[in-house]
Protein backbone atom coordinates (compact mmCIF):
# COMPACT_ATOMS: atom_id res chain seq x y z
CA UNK A 1 0.00 0.00 0.00
CA UNK A 2 1.24 3.52 -0.87
CA UNK A 3 1.96 5.92 2.15
CA UNK A 4 -0.47 9.00 1.88
CA UNK A 5 1.64 12.10 1.43
CA UNK A 6 -0.01 15.77 3.69
CA UNK A 7 0.63 18.65 1.53
CA UNK A 8 3.38 21.18 3.26
CA UNK A 9 1.91 22.67 6.66
CA UNK A 10 3.27 26.39 8.20
CA UNK A 11 1.51 26.89 11.36
CA UNK A 12 0.18 30.63 12.00
CA UNK A 13 2.15 32.24 13.80
CA UNK A 14 5.77 31.13 11.96
CA UNK A 15 7.22 34.52 10.64
CA UNK A 16 8.98 34.14 7.46
CA UNK A 17 10.90 36.43 5.55
CA UNK A 18 8.90 38.35 2.94
CA UNK A 19 11.60 37.43 -0.24
CA UNK A 20 12.08 34.43 0.85
CA UNK A 21 12.49 31.33 -1.80
CA UNK A 22 11.05 28.80 0.14
CA UNK A 23 10.03 25.30 -1.32
CA UNK A 24 8.43 22.86 0.81
CA UNK A 25 7.75 18.84 -0.29
CA UNK A 26 4.87 16.84 0.46
CA UNK A 27 4.95 15.56 4.66
CA UNK A 28 6.91 19.07 5.41
CA UNK A 29 6.41 21.06 8.28
CA UNK A 30 7.29 24.20 10.15
CA UNK A 31 6.53 24.77 13.41
CA UNK A 32 4.91 27.58 15.85
CA UNK A 33 6.76 30.68 16.61
CA UNK A 34 9.62 29.33 14.03
CA UNK A 35 11.44 32.70 12.64
CA UNK A 36 12.81 31.81 9.10
CA UNK A 37 15.01 35.15 7.98
CA UNK A 38 17.54 33.34 5.20
CA UNK A 39 16.80 34.30 1.26
CA UNK A 40 16.37 30.38 0.52
CA UNK A 41 14.68 27.51 2.81
CA UNK A 42 14.47 24.17 0.90
CA UNK A 43 12.80 21.18 2.91
CA UNK A 44 12.85 17.97 1.31
CA UNK A 45 10.26 15.60 1.96
CA UNK A 46 9.40 14.44 5.45
CA UNK A 47 11.36 17.34 7.01
CA UNK A 48 10.19 19.23 9.74
CA UNK A 49 11.62 22.79 11.70
CA UNK A 50 9.70 22.49 15.17
CA UNK A 51 8.03 25.51 17.27
CA UNK A 52 10.48 28.28 18.32
CA UNK A 53 13.11 27.45 15.53
CA UNK A 54 15.28 30.26 14.12
CA UNK A 55 16.91 30.14 10.96
CA UNK A 56 18.82 33.48 10.07
CA UNK A 57 21.30 34.40 7.56
CA UNK A 58 22.10 35.12 4.14
CA UNK A 59 22.28 31.77 3.02
CA UNK A 60 20.43 29.30 2.01
CA UNK A 61 19.63 26.37 4.28
CA UNK A 62 18.81 22.80 2.51
CA UNK A 63 16.81 20.23 4.74
CA UNK A 64 17.06 16.59 2.89
CA UNK A 65 14.02 14.11 3.84
CA UNK A 66 13.34 13.58 7.17
CA UNK A 67 15.18 15.82 8.53
CA UNK A 68 14.12 17.24 12.23
CA UNK A 69 15.13 20.79 13.63
CA UNK A 70 14.27 20.49 17.00
CA UNK A 71 12.63 22.65 19.40
CA UNK A 72 14.89 26.23 19.44
CA UNK A 73 17.29 25.17 17.63
CA UNK A 74 19.52 27.95 15.45
CA UNK A 75 20.40 27.70 12.17
CA UNK A 76 22.77 30.63 11.49
CA UNK A 77 23.90 31.34 7.70
CA UNK A 78 25.57 34.78 9.04
CA UNK A 79 27.58 35.85 11.66
CA UNK A 80 29.56 38.67 12.93
CA UNK A 81 33.21 37.21 13.74
CA UNK A 82 35.41 39.18 16.78
CA UNK A 83 38.05 39.45 13.20
CA UNK A 84 36.39 42.64 12.48
CA UNK A 85 37.01 45.96 13.93
CA UNK A 86 32.43 46.00 14.83
CA UNK A 87 30.17 43.36 15.57
CA UNK A 88 26.90 44.94 15.05
CA UNK A 89 24.43 45.97 12.16
CA UNK A 90 25.16 49.44 12.49
CA UNK A 91 28.60 49.57 11.43
CA UNK A 92 30.30 50.27 8.56
CA UNK A 93 30.30 46.60 6.63
CA UNK A 94 34.13 47.56 5.83
CA UNK A 95 34.70 47.35 9.48
CA UNK A 96 33.00 44.28 9.81
CA UNK A 97 34.01 40.45 9.35
CA UNK A 98 31.03 38.33 8.90
CA UNK A 99 31.65 34.31 8.33
CA UNK A 100 28.66 33.55 5.76
CA UNK A 101 27.61 29.93 3.99
CA UNK A 102 25.12 27.81 3.72
CA UNK A 103 23.82 25.14 6.21
CA UNK A 104 22.79 21.35 4.82
CA UNK A 105 21.01 19.14 6.62
CA UNK A 106 21.55 15.61 5.15
CA UNK A 107 18.82 13.25 4.73
CA UNK A 108 17.64 11.53 8.04
CA UNK A 109 19.44 13.80 10.02
CA UNK A 110 18.02 15.22 13.81
CA UNK A 111 19.08 18.27 15.13
CA UNK A 112 18.51 18.63 19.28
CA UNK A 113 16.42 21.40 20.90
CA UNK A 114 18.79 24.29 21.60
CA UNK A 115 21.49 23.16 19.44
CA UNK A 116 23.01 25.79 17.38
CA UNK A 117 24.18 25.39 14.02
CA UNK A 118 27.09 28.12 12.54
CA UNK A 119 27.55 28.80 9.08
CA UNK A 120 28.97 26.67 6.15
CA UNK A 121 28.29 23.65 7.88
CA UNK A 122 27.05 19.97 6.63
CA UNK A 123 24.92 17.75 9.10
CA UNK A 124 26.05 14.18 7.23
CA UNK A 125 23.48 11.76 6.86
CA UNK A 126 21.55 10.11 9.75
CA UNK A 127 23.88 12.28 12.12
CA UNK A 128 22.15 13.35 15.57
CA UNK A 129 23.14 16.94 16.75
CA UNK A 130 22.68 16.73 20.86
CA UNK A 131 20.41 19.15 22.72
CA UNK A 132 22.22 22.36 22.85
CA UNK A 133 24.86 21.43 20.93
CA UNK A 134 27.24 23.89 18.99
CA UNK A 135 28.39 22.94 15.95
CA UNK A 136 30.87 25.19 13.79
CA UNK A 137 32.53 22.04 11.59
CA UNK A 138 30.75 19.19 9.08
CA UNK A 139 29.65 16.54 10.70
CA UNK A 140 30.76 13.10 9.30
CA UNK A 141 27.53 10.49 8.51
CA UNK A 142 26.73 8.46 11.27
CA UNK A 143 27.62 10.47 14.44
CA UNK A 144 25.91 11.26 17.53
CA UNK A 145 27.51 14.65 18.56
CA UNK A 146 26.79 14.88 22.77
CA UNK A 147 27.06 17.98 23.73
CA UNK A 148 29.86 18.66 26.50
CA UNK A 149 29.16 17.38 30.01
CA UNK A 150 30.54 18.05 33.24
CA UNK A 151 30.89 15.33 35.69
CA UNK A 152 30.22 16.82 39.28
CA UNK A 153 31.89 14.36 41.62
CA UNK A 154 30.58 14.29 45.15
CA UNK A 155 31.26 12.10 48.37
CA UNK A 156 29.90 11.91 51.79
CA UNK A 157 32.13 13.15 54.62
CA UNK A 158 32.64 11.42 58.12
CA UNK A 159 29.61 13.83 59.06
CA UNK A 160 27.16 12.08 55.96
CA UNK A 161 27.17 16.03 54.33
CA UNK A 162 27.72 15.67 50.70
CA UNK A 163 31.35 17.54 49.53
CA UNK A 164 32.53 18.57 46.14
CA UNK A 165 36.15 16.42 45.21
Amino acid sequence: MAKEMNPPKICSSAKLRDSIHLRMAEDTFIGDNTTILVPELIMMEGSQINAGAILAGRKRVFLDENVVIGYGAILLTATDTPDGDYMNDASPPEKREIREGPITVCANAFIGSGATIMPNVIIGANSVIGVGCFINHDVPSNMIIRPRQRLVKTYRDDQGLFRSC
